[in-house]
């Protein structure tokens, strides 16, 4: 035993060192007493032996422990106990008396384990058995040891392992089983990663950096190895400082290295250790250093030397030890994905949140804010029509004022079991009868999901730009990486698709409600319709939710019962009806209730102020649901433009049938009560009298008043705007909701409202002067907005369509408008761009309509062939106006469904074309055309249009959001093909003399694609079944892309869809000739530089990456950089993904072909990408299997990233993202962080790359040496590094493993 371990021992039993107690040391003290001990010096430490007594019998040995002195007792306190026993005695001695039971018996059961360590015993009690304080572990690289799996006995809070190889084959892939499975807590990582040290189980730290991680690697030289590293281990230091907190030990293991080099690292952390920590952790060495080594151990001054072989402790860690017992396992916070529920929201970030959206947090972040008197007076407004605020829901629940419609768990279940708990993104659509109550349902929605998964409200009010919103809805899905439901109440199509396209690469549902009058026909998936009247059901949970609010008030309790009984019988009511049983002294129904406050209108030929402010205010909540600033009558009531009035300061009958909008009394913004009552204010103020109205409408009479009463209401909205002199862009807003939206036909309505219903409801016949007029008051009120005289023009289009002239200077002065300095816009469209795309496609849609009057005058008159052509060729020329604009709207749209709209409108002018010349020519083939018509300008035009046509459909298919694509597309795609596709037999193309320009072989190129296509099913490259048709294609575009490159007259998407259908037809299975990755690649750069768009930034990164990753070509570190810059570039900076439909679906996949055929097209496993897990067998066996190590911390189920191994990468960090939530064995959370797993790889354009099949990776053991082999699941065996062959033992049945080799060749050959 070491005397200082003697020492130790001592003190820790008495209290006090020996030379205190004794007045002597102990080295002087066992030096008196050579009979007994033994003392010897090796490396500057003296080491202290017993002698062996001689055999004793039992007696002997029993009565001589009873003769044991005072002073030989304290000394034998610390002895070795090893040593005390002395040696083995034996069985047989004549000495044992035969009645007593010798201790031989205890002793000889243990002998068959002996420790091979001699004072492994005085070690363990040293170290309390690692059962008491903290322990951390140095280790460095070692062959393989038996017993070595003992170390997982321990509860390392930290180990740091030295050897760069350990993961591949080292200690590291020897123990990671063993560890997991006796602590289920193994945290991987390098030491750049964050720190993470748990309280039951191991980070397991890479000091030294491992060999597939470049990033990692750290310099050889001692001198430059700790400043490198210093920054991110001193994070370590800090962890286990907090982690100890001066409460409790920490215990430093060493096994010292046998290299000098890494034993002058250990003795650097373990110095820092020292210099960092109080207490100071007690150090421990483990090995037979060499006097250069003994050194650097007396520097660093242990606490204890165990000088064994490693093997031997080992051997005794294993005896003496077996796996511990495991112990049974801010103020914005929100739902979080990996479970905490803390985000790092501070106030200002939480502010501007606030600025555009409620979101509703887990606890009230504001409860100082409530105001009792408030609450109380919100209440009495819910009643007769208010809506409840957040506030009021943290304190009370929406069941103390409200019950749910039946809807409200159809649609609850529809968004939880679809979208919340598949993760996946969507929109649900809740169609709302106007005063239905719809706000009050998406509220209950969102406030029953927000406690599983974050939840927030756009506000209405907000002037945020539509850009500005969906990047708060991304930074909040970054915050949390859970689903985001977003709450989307009358927020117009424009912008609310504007903001749905730009978050398309989050997982966020929207709950999109509009107010829509009746519904015409079916429902489409994850649609509802919420009736404005109760159902039995509904009014029999609502009566006593209200009946709870009528106190003992009995005539009110017998109203509620009486409405709940006409309901159950069939009659109509509304829920407000219930809500005015509560707010007045006596409901007499709405009728009765607006006409006894406005019963003074009605005698008198002119609405007095108060009245003329409730009709401007229902009409703007009748016809467009909309809220008014209350500032804006303050001229109306007689006040000065800068008098400041508030909701308090309105006279007591305006207060009575509206209610504030926003927080609190004092807002600065107001609405009427409730649809029901704002038709009959406007009824009853506009026909004097109360006249039975039938529906949702108005009646004649009032109608007949109407263009008068919206004159004067525009005049008003005018003058106040010139007495403050300033353009208001709410009064804009009011404007456009109130007098342009018109209600989305989608698939409920037979078609679109051609205007809005203010327009519509003002009675007017040919020409529509009352009608042109409203619309042409309001482009000369607010003369800086291009959409009203945008709209102006299209009213013209409709109303009075033969007036071309006037209608063009509209359009034209709409442009101008958008090109000129001030521009006044409305709040869902406040960018220049995208006001002109509205403003070119009403202008597109405008010449479309004269096309089309001009080909039904052809049909219906008899023309002589010359006058045919005549009548063509002036359709021609407002053809090519026509398709000008649509491209402009094209162009300057949103991503999204605006360039639906431009392709569609492009597709419908020349498709009628086509078909009228069709009809008259009887066309088989555009040859048969030229030779009937004998006009190179008809033919050439039909040519133009087939591949026009089919590069428009194209663009929908690449760029659209199919969820969000213009309802005419599909009838579009079925009129081309029945136009066309009788002009495409083989013998067609045959007729086809060889082409001599673009333009012509691109036609051919149609033309072959159009055999292949069927109904509304688009022919593409991919679809072509013969091998004669893919060859002249594929020469037909290879020709082109030549032209391509000599040429820069080409537009944009002939270069794009030449190169795309160029990458599509050279891996067509029909298609012989080998395309290598690196010629593939030259022409792909060549795309890209000329055009850098969307596909040809992700192509160029799919082929560097394809390139890099080749197995039969050396590894290029340069190939890699240039994937990884395209990478940053274009899916991270740029993110492409925004600009196309669906981005996070795979569009290529990485297999194992050689050459260009290396990848397989993303639709080959479509059907399996919508699945909850993102595994399927059979990709397995096609595509390129790799191996990886999962990213710490790995604390997110929606996102994850794997470290991708790649041989013969030293410099180059390589990263995929995956899905841990849709991973068989559910690798989520931090326990799984640095677990070696086996993956397939998909392109994609969302993340560039993305693993799909993630599973643990599996060892299995060389029977040779011992050492456990990674080897992925569909690979019979690897060799070790023994030179062995090692058999999988974890591949899939054999049966299955032999027929996919059979079929798919050697599965061996990427590995």
């Amino acid at each position: 035993m070491k005397l200082q371990t003697l020492e130790s021992c001592y003190r820790k039993r008495y209290g006090e060192s020996f030379q205190k107690e004794k007045e002597i040391t102990l080295l002087k003290f066992l030096e008196q007493a050579p009979d007994i001990f033994i003392l010897t010096q090796a490396a500057s430490q003296w080491y202290v032996h017993m002698k062996a007594p001689k055999p004793c019998s039992q007696t002997q040995e029993s009565n001589e422990s009873f003769e044991t002195t005072p002073q030989s007792n304290s000394t034998d306190t610390g002895t070795n106990k090893s040593a005390k026993k002395g040696p083995k005695q034996d069985q047989n001695t004549s000495n044992v008396h035969p009645l007593t039971r010798p201790k031989l018996a205890f002793k000889e059961e243990r002998e068959h384990t002996p420790n091979k360590c001699s004072e492994f015993k005085d070690f363990l009690e040293f170290v309390k058995h690692f059962r008491e304080g903290r322990n951390l572990l140095l280790i460095s690289k070692m062959d393989y040891k038996k017993h070595v799996d003992s170390l997982a006995n321990i509860n390392w809070c930290c180990v740091f392992d030295f050897d760069v190889n350990s993961r591949e084959n080292g200690l590291f892939s020897r123990v990671e089983d063993v560890f997991r499975r006796n602590w289920s807590v193994l945290y991987p990582r390098t030491w750049t990663e964050p720190p993470n040290i748990p309280k039951i189980g191991t980070e397991w730290c890479f000091i030294s950096g491992v060999t597939d991680e470049p990033e990692s690697k750290t310099p050889d030289e001692f001198k430059m190895w700790y400043p490198h590293i210093k920054s991110k281990f001193e994070k370590h230091i800090n962890q286990i400082i907090n982690m100890l907190d001066t409460v409790e030990l920490l215990t430093v293991v060493a096994f010292w290295p046998d290299d000098t080099v890494t034993g002058m690292k250990f003795q650097k952390i373990i110095s820092v250790l020292n210099e960092s920590i109080s207490p100071p952790p007690k150090v421990v060495v483990v090995g037979n250093p060499s006097d250069v080594d003994s050194t650097l151990i007396k520097m660093i001054s242990p606490d204890y030397f165990l000088t064994e072989k490693f093997e031997h402790v080992y051997h005794d860690l294993a005896t003496n030890l077996g796996p511990q017992q495991q112990p049974e396992a801010f103020k914005y916070r929100l739902p979080t994905d990996d479970g905490c529920n803390n985000t790092q929201i501070d106030d200002i970030k939480a502010a501007s949140f606030r600025e555009n959206m409620d979101i509703l947090y887990l606890d009230n972040p504001y409860p100082n804010s409530f105001d009792l008197s408030a609450s109380e007076e919100e209440e009495k407004l819910f009643f007769k029509g208010g809506t409840l605020s957040w506030q009021l829901y943290y304190k009370n629940g929406p069941k103390h004022f409200y019950a749910p419609r039946d809807l409200f768990s159809t649609i609850k279940q529809d968004i939880s079991v679809n979208f919340i708990a598949k993760s996946e993104p969507g929109c649900i659509k809740v169609f709302h009868a106007p005063g239905a109550g719809g706000t009050t349902l998406g509220q209950n929605l969102i406030w029953k999901l927000h406690k599983i998964t974050p939840c927030i409200q756009i506000r209405t009010e907000s002037f945020a730009k539509p850009g500005d919103i969906s990047q708060n809805i991304s930074d909040l899905y970054k915050e949390t990486h859970c689903p985001i439901v977003v709450l989307c109440d009358e927020t117009d199509d424009n912008t609310f698709q504007q903001i749905q396209q730009q978050v398309n690469h989050d997982i966020v549902v929207f709950i999109h409600l509009k107010r829509v009058s009746e519904i015409k026909g079916d429902l489409g998936k994850n649609e509802y319709f919420l009736k404005g009247h109760l159902s039995p059901e509904e009014a029999c949970r609502i009566g006593p939710t209200f009946l709870r609010h009528c106190n003992d008030d009995i005539r009110k309790k017998d109203q509620l019962q009486t409405l709940v009984d006409e309901v159950k019988k069939g009659i109509n009511h509304h829920l407000i009806e219930f809500g005015l049983v509560i707010h007045l002294e006596e409901f007499r129904g709405v009728t009765s209730y607006v006409s006894e406050y406005l019963k003074d209108g009605k005698t008198r030929s002119e609405l007095s102020k108060a009245q003329r402010v409730l009709g401007y205010l229902s009409l703007v909540h009748f016809f467009g649901e909309g809220i008014m600033p209350c500032q804006m009558f303050g001229t109306v009531l007689g006040k000065s433009a800068d008098y400041k009035l508030t909701y308090e300061g309105f006279p007591s009958i305006i207060k009575e049938f509206t209610v504030p909008v926003g927080s609190g009394s004092n807002s600065n913004k107001m609405r009427i009560c409730h649809f029901l009552i704002a038709g009959e204010i406007l009824e009853q103020l506009l026909s004097k009298h109360s006249v039975e109205r039938f529906g949702s409408d108005l009646s004649h009479l009032a109608k007949s008043h109407l263009h008068t009463f919206v004159l004067e209401f525009i005049n008003d909205l005018k003058s106040r705007q010139e007495q403050i002199h300033h353009k208001s862009k709410t009064v804009l807003n009011i404007v456009i909701q109130t007098f342009i939206y018109r209600e989305e036909a989608d698939d409920t309505q037979q078609r679109k409202r051609r205007f809005s219903r203010l327009i519509e409801s003002i009675p007017s016949e040919p020409p529509f002067f009352e009608r042109l007029q409203v619309i042409e008051t309001l482009a000369d009120s607010f003369p800086s907005s291009p959409l009203l005289w945008a709209h102006l023009g299209r009213a013209y289009s409709l109303l009075c369509p033969t007036k071309h002239k006037k209608t063009e200077q509209y359009f034209e002065k709409a442009i101008a408008c958008c090109q000129a300095g001030e521009v006044q816009f409305d709040s869902g469209t406040d960018d220049h761009n995208v006001e002109l795309s509205f403003v070119y496609h009403m202008y597109g849609m405008f010449y479309l309509r004269q096309i089309q009057a001009n080909i039904s005058n052809c049909r219906k008159t008899h023309h002589s062939e010359m006058e045919f052509q005549r009548a063509v060729v002036t359709i021609l020329t407002l053809a090519k106006l026509a398709c000008e604009a649509f491209s402009e709207c094209r162009r300057c749209g949103v991503a999204g469904s605006r360039e639906s709209l431009g392709c569609t409108g492009d597709m419908n002018v020349r498709l009628c074309i086509c078909e009228l010349l069709k009809s008259h020519y009887k066309f088989g083939t555009t040859k048969d055309l030229h030779e009937s018509s004998k006009n190179s300008q008809i033919t050439d035009y039909v040519v133009e249009s087939i591949t026009q046509i089919q590069q428009l459909i194209m663009k929908c298919f690449n760029i659209v959001d199919f969820s969000r694509i213009h309802r005419e597309f599909n009838r579009n795609v079925a009129r081309y093909q029945a136009l066309f596709s009788g002009m495409s037999p083989p013998n067609y193309i045959d007729t086809i003399t060889i082409p001599e320009s673009f333009d012509t072989r691109y036609q051919k190129i149609a033309g072959i694609k159009l055999k292949y296509g069927k109904g509304d099913m688009f022919g593409t490259v991919s679809d072509i079944k013969e091998e004669r048709d893919i060859k002249q294609a594929l020469s037909l575009i290879e020709q082109n892309i030549e032209d391509i490159k000599r040429s820069s007259k080409h537009s944009n998407m002939d270069i794009d869809f030449s190169f795309l259908d160029w990458i599509y037809a050279i891996r067509h299975p029909q298609q012989r000739k080998f395309y290598s990755l690196e010629d593939v690649l030259t022409n792909v750069r060549f795309w890209n530089e000329r055009l850098k768009s969307p596909y040809s930034h992700f192509y160029l990164l799919v082929l560097l990456f394809a390139v890099a990753l080749d197995p039969n070509k050396p590894f290029d570190k340069e190939i890699l950089k240039q994937a990884m810059d395209i990478k940053k570039e274009a899916i991270d900076v740029k993110k492409i993904g925004k600009q196309v439909n669906t981005p996070f679906h795979p569009r290529e996949w990485l297999g194992k072909e050689h050459g260009i055929r290396c990848l397989i097209q993303g639709y080959t496993f479509d059907s399996n990408i919508d699945r909850m897990t993102h595994t399927d067998e059979e990709r397995s066996f096609v595509l390129a299997v790799f191996k990886g190590t999962i990213k710490p911390p790995n604390n997110l189920r929606q996102y994850g990233s794997i470290k991708m191994s790649v041989e013969g990468n030293v410099n180059v960090p390589f990263h995929v993202s995956f899905c841990p939530f849709k991973t068989n064995e559910k690798l989520i959370g931090e326990k799984y962080a640095g677990s070696r797993v086996e993956f397939v790889l998909a392109f994609t354009l969302r993340s560039g790359l993305n693993a799909y099949n993630v599973k643990l990776l599996k060892k299995s053991t060389c029977k040779t040496c011992g050492e456990k082999v990674e080897i992925v699941s569909v690979q019979k065996y690897e060799i070790c590094t023994c030179k062995n062959k090692v058999e999988n033992q974890f591949a899939f049945s054999k049966q299955t493993l032999n027929e996919r080799s059979y079929e798919h060749g050697d599965l061996d050959e990427y590995q």
